[in-house]
């Protein structure tokens, strides 16, 4: 979550606009996929291009996701943790769900 506090701090407005954005693409994605993993990997430059930074992209793209499905479903939300976890996505965005999952204790 550093860089969107980073983001906050300096008084991006955008990084509102950015989650909502990636929820309609979280919300595009078949979560209960047994292929999610691979999915989620090929949205990963999306959330890249929508934040015009690769850094932020990534951890709007994994902590979006968690944020959407863990008020209705901590057991989804882990799902989508472990499947970021478990992707061919950039390590980064793979540290970025570790974090989460240790932080929302997933």
């Amino acid at each position: 979550m550093y860089n969107t506090m980073q983001e906050l701090i300096n008084r991006n407005e955008k990084i509102a606009i950015y989650y909502a954005k990636a929820k309609v693409i979280w919300e595009s994605i078949d979560i209960l996929d047994e292929n999610l993993n691979k999915i989620i990997c090929s949205k990963q430059s999306e959330f890249e291009r929508l934040c015009k930074d690769r850094n932020l992209g990534q951890e709007i793209m994994v902590y979006s996701g968690i944020i959407y499905y863990i008020s209705d479903d901590k057991k989804l939300a882990a799902s989508i943790c472990n499947a970021l976890i478990n992707s061919s996505c950039s390590n980064e965005a793979k540290q970025y769900a570790r974090d989460a999952k240790q932080y929302f204790n997933l």
